[in-house]
Parts: C-alpha cells; sequence; structure tokens
C-alpha cells in the first residue's frame, strides 16, 4: 500500500528529511552494467532518519488500533477477514 493511500497528508505530518528526485537501479554482470535512471522532481520518495521516523510511524499504527511490539521481528504476516496476524521468529 502506497503512503498516499493510508494517509493522504502523509507528507505534512510524517518526520521527512529531504525529496529523493533522482533514483537509479544497476544491474551488474561480470562483464558490465546497466543502470536505469528516473528523474522526478515532484515524486513520492523520501528520506528518512529511523530514530525519529520510527517512533512517529509506532504512534500512527496505534492510533489505528495496531498493538506494536518492539524488539522482535516477524516472520510473515497472514491476511485475516478482522486484520493481519504477524507470526514472530
Amino acid at each position: 500500500m502506497h503512503s498516499r493511500n493510508s494517509s493522504p497528508q502523509f507528507h505534512l505530518t510524517a518526520p521527512l528529511e529531504r525529496r529523493i528526485t533522482h533514483e537509479s537501479l544497476s544491474l551488474l554482470t561480470p562483464d558490465g552494467a546497466t543502470t536505469f535512471s528516473s528523474l522526478q522532481p515532484g515524486g513520492e520518495s523520501w528520506s528518512v532518519l529511523r530514530a525519529r521516523f520510527d517512533p512517529w510511524l509506532v504512534a500512527e499504527a496505534e492510533e489505528e488500533g495496531v498493538e506494536c511490539i518492539p524488539e522482535r521481528r516477524w516472520m510473515h504476516c497472514m491476511k485475516k477477514t478482522a486484520g493481519c496476524v504477524c507470526h514472530l521468529w
């Protein structure tokens, strides 16, 4: 899901750092490389500082009724009718 779908004002409230306007993807082989570049001055990619962004994202999720359990990793999530169930490692 794109951030615009869950929160249309995402870019106004999230602790975002800089808009990313130039993205590149390189494919490497033992003999060479190919790079695809994209310029998107008004694009929807942003850089963030995780120390600021993660607590903000947890607070946003908790406002929507999500129970956050820090310091745990999840292996996979199963979508159920009533929501999403995550199985922990």
